[in-house]
């Protein structure tokens, strides 16, 4: 372990000066080193501004045409349905690159010995557990939120769609931000706890977010009959097609089966991580 990683841990030791914690000053120990790390703070603002570029690209390319002839293509004005395409992928970007910094964090807090430091002073790995799960659940859950918002302000009101875009659609949107970047935080934390490697917390997240979604879609396309029937069907319940689902929905039941099924998955692997953190032995 280099200086650098050394100093880090000695930080991480240092805020949990007893030996006995309780759940209130672990969460404030773990609040100042994940949400207060400047790297967190870049890399949130950062996936903000991507999240709402693509919105915005999404909606000016719903204001392209063709002329009458059919060969030309002109720029006319956004749409309504421009704003609801913008919004809906903000969830998938911000689950995909700010997960991904979850995912490298989680599993550096091996790597950089913060973990073996803080064990030594919080017994109760449960405790530390739940209170990192929490603030990457709220972080996840300001992220998307503030998204939304950002987009919102520049989507509906600076376009001038307020009475064009329906309230329930936009509730839809606005809790797809919210839910999505919220579960994908919690996924990632829990595979970086689970897998400890960072280029395979990476890989893994990827397998869920993306890669197995679109290898399942191929295979589908591929295989004849029942099988690709059932890989198809398969592909919905995978963790990033049902958040892109969630961002797409159109009514209550279809967002809320999405939801059900992006639960679970997180559900899965926050049990899963904590296993592998309760054998954790530094």
């Amino acid at each position: 372990m280099n200086s650098a990683q050394t100093g880090a841990a000695s930080v991480a030791a240092l805020e949990l000066s007893a030996a006995h914690q309780g759940f209130g000053n672990v969460l404030a120990a773990e609040f100042g080193r994940i949400v207060k790390n400047k790297l967190t703070i870049i890399t949130a603002a950062v996936c903000i501004v991507v999240a709402v570029g693509f919105a915005y690209a999404l909606y000016a390319m719903s204001g392209f045409g063709v002329d009458s002839t059919g060969e030309n293509i002109v720029m006319g004005n956004p749409t309504a349905d421009g704003v609801l395409s913008g919004l809906s992928v903000i969830g998938g970007t911000l689950a995909l690159f700010f997960g991904l910094y979850a995912a490298t964090f989680a599993a550096r807090e091996y790597s950089s010995g913060v973990n073996r430091a803080t064990l030594l002073l919080v017994p109760k790995r449960s405790r530390l557990l739940a209170a990192r799960l929490l603030l990457w659940a709220a972080l996840g859950a300001l992220v998307g939120a503030v998204s939304f918002v950002l987009a919102y302000a520049l989507l509906v009101l600076a376009g001038g769609h307020g009475a064009e875009v329906a309230g329930d659609m936009l509730v839809l949107r606005a809790a797809a931000c919210v839910l999505v970047c919220m579960l994908a935080c919690l996924l990632a934390c829990s595979i970086g706890t689970l897998l400890r490697g960072g280029a395979l917390s990476v890989l893994a997240f990827l397998l869920a977010q993306i890669l197995l979604g679109m290898l399942l879609s191929i295979l589908a396309g591929i295989l004849p009959g029942v099988i690709g029937e059932a890989l198809s069907q398969v592909s919905s319940y995978v963790f990033g097609a049902a958040t892109e689902i969630m961002g797409n929905a159109t009514a209550l039941g279809e967002f809320l089966g999405a939801l059900a099924t992006a639960v679970v998955w997180v559900v899965v692997f926050s049990l899963l991580g904590a296993a592998s953190f309760r054998k954790y032995n530094g």
